[in-house]
């Protein structure tokens, strides 16, 4: 079935392999960036004809604007993907200041407001859904990621009571919780996943038949 579907972080990673896979299967797309200039960077992109969108999720008033774009093109939504995100490395001591709250805006607070405000969208659908990109680290966290890992689990634990509130009505909440995915072209992937993994688990969850409710997928390579 043809849904239309919105990508958040989409111009590169699995983001972008997910906008190709999706694409491929004929749903009408809305892609997000952080910047508009990030598609010009992704040559996959010059035969993907979808509307193109950039905001800043830190920003709660570039989503307020972002939405707004979005409602000019349609009124209804049948999926959300909130896929972009920020990764942080450092020992505790380490982090900047201005980490604690740029980490929790982008990977909490930033998908979670513009699911709130995509929500009406999502109502219109017969078959709403929202699929949360979170991490490994959501439930088995590594060192000197304590700031990320917090972030992950923040909207992990927002799927979870959101997925109460709305199953109700129809729309379906599921969390996918990659380990380490080869986005930066590791010579050695070993135990990474691929991109196009994280795709086909994501298309997967897309074209489930609506009574069925995905709550969590938690996907590591061997």
């Amino acid at each position: 079935m043809n849904r239309k579907i919105i990508i958040t972080g989409a111009a590169r990673g699995i983001g972008a392999a997910t906008t190709k896979r999706l694409s491929q299967q004929g749903h009408d797309l809305f892609v997000v960036a952080s910047r508009a200039e990030s598609f010009l960077e992704n040559p996959d992109f010059n035969d993907i004809a979808c509307p193109q969108f950039a905001a800043n999720f830190a920003e709660l008033d570039a989503i307020d604007e972002l939405v707004a774009t979005i409602k000019c093109h349609t009124n209804t939504m049948d999926v959300v993907i909130n896929n972009l995100g920020t990764y942080s490395e450092n020992v505790l001591l380490d982090v900047p200041r201005t980490d604690f709250s740029y980490i929790m805006d982008v990977n909490f607070r930033g998908p979670a407001y513009f699911t709130q405000q995509i929500l009406p969208l999502l109502k219109n659908s017969p078959h709403g859904q929202i699929i949360n990109i979170c991490s490994i680290a959501t439930e088995a966290p590594s060192a000197n990621t304590a700031v990320y890992s917090a972030s992950k689990a923040a909207l992990s634990n927002f799927s979870k009571a959101l997925r109460k509130e709305v199953n109700p009505q129809g729309i379906r909440v599921t969390t996918i919780h990659p380990a380490g995915v080869n986005t930066w072209n590791d010579p050695n992937p070993h135990g990474l996943l691929h991109a196009d993994d994280m795709a086909k688990l994501v298309s997967f969850i897309v074209n489930t038949e609506a009574h069925c409710q995905i709550d969590s997928v938690t996907l590591s390579a061997c």
